[in-house]
């Protein structure tokens, strides 16, 4: 069978793996560069921690076992240092309480630490006052950029990288900006915030000022103090980047977010104080960027049919559920039905479909 992947993101990268592993020949179709997209602005926390409902905090909890089990530690995208988070207001220790205890009730591996333990795990993090702070062992980040390059070296996989797809069809054609067309047994469009450009039976939540589609991400320069995890916290989300630096997200200052707009400076100053404050260094911003999510307008993956021959992949989680959404995707495609994909079809949407309230607080995303 040959198969069309519209995008080298995390998901399309995904897919195209299980579909190869299957003998299928996979061309992937890229705008840009592979993972060059949605998949470069994130900050590509895996875990399962605040998700709702229930199954799709369980399909978010077997998809961290998926980078596990197709060894994300040794090929070197995935780091499950785990996750602190640290709450310092009422208000948020009454959410992180019952988060902590839902989360338990569930099997998920969630419990408090003293203030001291979290010194032992992160002894370079500045919290003043008497903090509750919750660990959660099994969470990490990721490394888009060596996910995908993991997963579309394998056999089978040819990238094309430059070629703008414009319009895809349900049945396996797909149309480049050129004017030229390509066509396939299946085609799968992975094109995270642009799948409701291409596909009208998706509906995505699309990049306004300061509303859950949009948020601003940093990266500093290297700095002197040890950080080994995601830790967050009111006002500052922090996990490690390369090389010393440290990637920096402040949900708070999402509301300033505009679209094509760049960073300001206000913004970019409250983030390098703020990091600075919490790792007790001085810090200085590197890059600093608004990153837009790909949201679908429920907040829920999408996954299926759009088409007799045409599969669509989205989703805000998909840093964390990409191994999993593509094993599912290629069985799928390949004839197999997948129950656990049914809460997630493209054909749930409709015209009443409300915002989504946009991430602020400490273990949002």
């Amino acid at each position: 069978m040959r198969v069309l992947v519209v995008g080298a993101g995390m998901l399309g990268a995904a897919v195209s793996s299980a579909l190869s592993v299957r003998g299928h020949e996979v061309t992937v179709l890229d705008a840009g560069r592979p993972a060059g997209g949605t998949s470069s602005t994130t900050f590509a926390w895996v875990n399962a921690n605040n998700k709702r409902p229930m199954h799709y905090q369980q399909l978010n909890a077997d998809a961290m076992r998926e980078h596990v089990r197709l060894g994300g530690v040794p090929r070197g995208w995935l780091v499950p240092t785990g996750h602190l988070e640290f709450a310092t207001n009422d208000a948020h220790r009454q959410r992180l309480t019952h988060r902590v205890e839902t989360l338990r009730d569930s099997g998920y591996r969630a419990e408090f630490v003293t203030p001291a333990r979290a010194a032992e795990l992160e002894p370079d993090v500045q919290v003043g006052g008497d903090p509750l702070v919750a660990w959660f062992p099994d969470e990490g980040h990721c490394f888009p950029e060596r996910y995908v390059a993991a997963m579309t070296a394998a056999p089978g996989i040819t990238i094309e990288t430059g070629r703008r797809v414009t319009a895809v069809e349900g049945d396996g054609t797909v149309r480049l900006v050129d004017g030229s067309t390509r066509t396939a047994d299946h085609v799968v469009a992975c094109v995270g915030r642009d799948t409701a450009a291409l596909l009208s039976e998706v509906r995505m939540t699309e990049p306004a000022p300061g509303n859950a589609a949009v948020g601003f991400l940093a990266t500093t320069g290297p700095v002197s103090a040890r950080l080994s995890r995601v830790v967050t916290s009111e006002g500052i989300n922090l996990r490690p980047a390369h090389r010393g630096s440290v990637l920096v997200q402040t949900l708070d200052q999402d509301g300033f977010a505009v679209p094509g707009e760049p960073v300001p400076e206000h913004v970019r100053e409250t983030m390098r104080r703020r990091a600075a404050e919490r790792l007790g260094v001085s810090a200085v911003l590197e890059n600093a960027v608004l990153g837009v999510r790909s949201l679908p307008s429920d907040g829920l993956p999408v996954a299926g049919y759009v088409g007799p021959r045409t599969y669509a992949l989205a989703g805000h989680s998909g840093v964390t559920l990409a191994p999993l959404l593509g094993e599912l995707a290629a069985r799928e495609i390949c004839g197999e039905r997948q129950n656990r994909l049914e809460p997630y079809r493209p054909g749930r949407f409709t015209e009443s479909s409300g915002a989504l309230e946009p991430p602020r607080r400490p273990g949002e995303q």
